[in-house]
């Protein structure tokens, strides 16, 4: 059944969310096991069974049964950075020196980015595993923006924001010179900075500018799903999954392989 043409609002998209949280919470409790993983299919909270009855159709008492990471892709052993735990006091250093929010650093530190860089990136040497790991925790401070309200129903500022992010993303990323005349005054923007000029200057031109292309994509489409959350509703399946897809900022960490 296709469900391309279904709309989808902010408040029938809970439904999903409770379903995705059951997930995700399973995932992460069997983690470290690698086997096979069975999550039972619920359906949509009651306030929402009017509007999406179809999409839990024949789901009810069902189970989905998540292969293991091993099985899936038996020649990717999953390993840890050997640097890992060497990395932790100047990553800490690094948050705290540009994020002065509690609430923010909280969100940074419980995402634990030195683990998930380790995880990710295995083979590399400890400074480029430090500088993943902090490339990794820049998301959230500057996503918080977008999402925390201060931008809510302000489209320009919201533009403002994309155009300046992406103005350090190339000039600190791109070919030299590599130089500002004065440093952004927001620290979700301007701590972009270093981590840009320090992966350039370790990277291919070539790979260079993949990784603009891609954290600009990241950016742009970021922006663009919040414009249209606040101002073009409702929103097809389809356009949704398109929107997830685009700013879930796995394409940019691929492109630093």
């Amino acid at each position: 059944m296709s469900t391309t043409s279904k709309e989808f609002t902010d408040s029938n998209m809970n439904s999903y969310f409770d379903l995705f949280s059951t997930v995700l919470s399973t995932l992460a409790s069997s983690f470290n096991r690698y086997s096979p993983i069975t999550i039972p299919l619920i359906h949509a909270r009651t306030p929402y069974r009017e509007t999406l009855p179809e999409l839990f159709d024949g789901y009810e008492g069902s189970r989905l049964v998540i292969p293991s990471v091993d099985s899936l892709c038996p020649a990717w052993r999953i390993a840890k950075n050997p640097h890992h735990e060497s990395i932790y006091v100047e990553f800490k250093e690094w948050v705290e020196f540009w994020f002065k929010e509690e609430r923010i650093r909280r969100k940074i530190y419980d995402l634990d980015a030195p683990l998930f860089a380790s995880m990710a990136y295995p083979g590399t040497g400890r400074r480029e595993v430090l500088t993943l790991a902090k490339f990794i925790a820049w998301y959230f401070p500057w996503d918080d923006a977008i999402d925390d309200g201060s931008l809510t129903k302000k489209p320009g500022d919201l533009i403002r924001y994309q155009d300046e992010t992406i103005a350090i993303i190339k000039a600190s990323l791109g070919p030299p010179p590599n130089r500002q005349a004065a440093p952004h005054p927001n620290p979700a923007i301007q701590s972009f900075w270093d981590l840009g000029t320090e992966i350039r200057s370790t990277g291919l031109p070539e790979t260079n500018q993949q990784l603009i292309k891609e954290q600009c994509s990241f950016v742009t489409s970021s922006v663009k799903s919040q414009v249209e959350r606040e101002f073009v509703i409702p929103v097809t399946v389809e356009q949704y999954l398109t929107r997830r897809e685009e700013n879930i900022a796995i394409y940019p960490l691929l492109a630093l392989i």
